[in-house]
C-alpha cells in the first residue's frame, strides 16, 4: 500500500503570505509543509536582478506603521531600507508641476492650494491623525462618494485623489471602500514607507530561512489540482501525481484558483467570493540608469491622471554605484482598455516630464502592459473571511482576505490569523479523535 505523506498544516502558495503562515504554525509546533507551483518561492515579492539593478515587481513599498511591518517585527524578520522622504516630492496636474503639500509649511507654502484648500486640508489632516475622524461610518460608502460629498475645494478633491490612489494603489473610487482607502491613508501618513535595499526578495529570503530553521518542509513545482476533504484530514493532489493529507489547510491562491479546486458545490461561498471580487492591476515601467539626469525630481504623483513616478533609489540600494532605479505606474481600473503601445508611451511621456534626457543614460528597461496589483479591491462589501463556512479544514490567507489593511499589510494579516485559525482547528481535529469511541470486535 502507498504510503501517504501527511502533515499537520498543508500550506498553498509560497509568497509572503504563505511563509509567514507557515513560519507562525511550525513555532507553534506543528508539522506544517508550503507547496508552491512555481520553481522558486516568492510569488509577486519576488525581484529580478539585471546588471546590478534589483527590479521588484512593480513599485512596492513597506508601510511602517502598517501590520506588515509589526508582524515581521512580531517574527524576528529583519531587512534594509530606508524612509522615503518629501524632498524632491511634486504633483503632476493639467500638464503643470507643483510642490507636493506634503507637510503643514508645505501646505500653507502651497501655489496650487488656495486659501480655503489649505484651511479644509490641514483640518481634515488634524481629524485623521488624531484618529477622531470617522472612517468605519465610511466602509460601507464608496470613495467616489466621500470625494464628492466631503471635500469642497476643487483643487483639494484633485489632491486627495492623488493621495487615495498612491496610498491604495488603486484608482477605481467607484467601487473602493472609503472607510478602508482612508484608514489605509492614516497609516501611509503616519509614518511613510520604507524602500527596501536589494528588492523585496530579501523578505522572501528572511521568511524562508526562519521557516526552515522552525522545521517547515517546502515543496516546489507542486500545483495543486485538487482537494479531497473528509472528517478530520484533507487529501491533496498535484498535477506531479504525488498526494498528501493535512489536518488543515491555508490557501493563499487567487480566488478563482481556489474557488475552483475546492469546487463550487463544495464551497459555494469561495464562488460567490470568486464572482464578486474586483483585481487591480496597473502598467508599470521600469527605467534603470547609469546616472540620474535630473536630481530635483524624485518622486510625484499625478492628480487629475492616475500616474505614479518614483526614484526607488533615493531611498534604497537598487543599482550600481552611480546608478539610478526609476519606477513610472498608471493605476488601471477594470474597464481600461488602453493597449501595451498606449501606455508605454504614456509612461515615457510621464519619463520626459521628469527627466529630460533619460533615454540616453537607460541601461536597462521592462515593461509591465498590465500586472496585478491586488486580487481584490476593497469594496463596501468587504472581504472574504479568514475562515471558510462550509470547510472548517481550510483557511484563507493573502491580499483579498480579511478586515485588516491592504496590499502587503492585508497578506501578512491574513497570514496570521489563518495560522491561528487552522491551529485551532488541528487542536480541535485531534481532540474529536481522542474523545472517539473505540471500536469492539464483533
Amino acid at each position: 500500500m502507498k504510503h501517504t505523506p501527511s502533515y499537520d498544516i498543508a500550506i498553498l502558495g509560497g509568497g509572503l503570505a504563505g511563509l509567514t503562515a507557515a513560519l507562525i504554525a511550525a513555532r507553534a509546533g506543528r508539522a506544517v509543509a508550503v507547496f508552491e507551483k512555481a520553481s522558486h518561492l516568492g510569488g509577486r515579492a519576488t525581484t529580478q536582478e539585471t546588471g546590478g539593478f534589483y527590479f521588484n515587481q512593480g513599485p512596492h513599498a513597506l508601510y511602517r506603521a502598517g501590520h506588515g511591518a509589526r508582524i515581521l517585527k512580531e517574527l524576528g524578520i529583519t531587512y534594509a531600507g530606508h524612509q522615503a522622504s518629501y524632498e524632491g516630492s511634486w504633483v503632476l496636474h493639467q500638464g503643470q508641476r507643483h510642490p507636493l503639500p506634503g507637510t503643514p509649511e508645505k501646505i500653507q507654502s502651497s501655489a496650487f492650494l488656495s486659501t480655503a484648500a489649505k484651511a479644509e486640508l490641514l483640518a481634515l489632516q488634524s481629524k485623521l491623525m488624531s484618529g477622531s475622524y470617522p472612517t468605519a461610518d465610511w466602509q460601507a460608502r464608496t470613495a467616489r462618494e466621500w470625494l464628492e460629498t466631503q471635500i469642497t475645494q476643487p483643487e483639494l478633491r484633485a489632491l486627495m485623489q492623488g493621495q487615495m490612489r498612491l496610498a491604495t494603489y488603486c484608482a477605481d473610487f467607484d467601487r473602493l471602500s472609503a472607510g478602508a482607502a482612508l484608514e489605509q491613508m492614516i497609516v501611509a501618513s503616519q509614518d511613510g514607507v520604507d524602500y527596501l535595499d536589494g528588492g523585496w526578495q530579501t523578505l522572501v529570503a528572511a521568511l524562508e530561512t526562519a521557516a526552515l530553521e522552525a522545521g517547515v518542509t517546502l515543496h516546489a513545482r507542486h500545483a495543486v489540482t485538487g482537494l479531497e476533504f473528509q472528517t478530520n484530514q484533507t487529501v491533496l493532489h498535484f498535477a506531479e501525481g504525488a498526494s498528501y493529507t493535512a489536518r488543515a489547510v491555508i490557501s493563499t491562491l487567487p480566488p478563482t484558483a481556489i474557488a475552483r479546486i475546492a469546487g463550487a458545490q463544495t464551497a459555494p461561498s469561495l464562488q460567490h467570493w470568486a464572482e464578486a471580487l474586483t483585481p487591480v492591476h496597473a502598467a508599470c515601467l521600469d527605467v534603470a540608469l547609469e546616472q540620474l539626469p535630473v536630481k530635483d525630481y524624485q518622486f510625484a504623483i499625478g492628480l487629475d491622471q492616475p500616474l505614479y513616478y518614483s526614484v526607488h533609489t533615493r531611498s534604497a540600494r537598487l543599482a550600481p554605484e552611480g546608478g539610478s532605479l526609476i519606477q513610472v505606474a498608471k493605476y488601471l481600473k477594470a474597464e481600461d482598455e488602453e493597449s501595451g503601445p498606449a501606455l508605454r508611451s504614456e509612461l515615457e511621456a510621464l519619463m520626459d516630464t521628469f527627466q529630460p534626457g533619460w533615454r540616453q543614460a537607460t541601461v536597462h528597461q521592462r515593461f509591465l502592459p498590465r500586472m496585478l496589483v491586488t486580487h481584490a479591491i476593497v469594496s463596501p462589501a468587504g472581504r472574504p473571511p479568514v475562515a471558510v463556512p462550509e470547510l472548517p479544514q481550510l483557511h484563507l490567507a493573502g491580499d483579498w482576505v480579511g478586515p485588516q489593511g491592504m496590499l502587503v499589510d492585508a497578506s501578512l494579516a491574513s497570514a496570521r490569523a489563518a495560522a491561528h485559525s487552522a491551529l485551532d482547528s488541528v487542536t480541535s481535529s485531534r481532540h474529536s479523535e481522542m474523545a472517539a469511541p473505540a471500536l469492539l470486535p464483533a
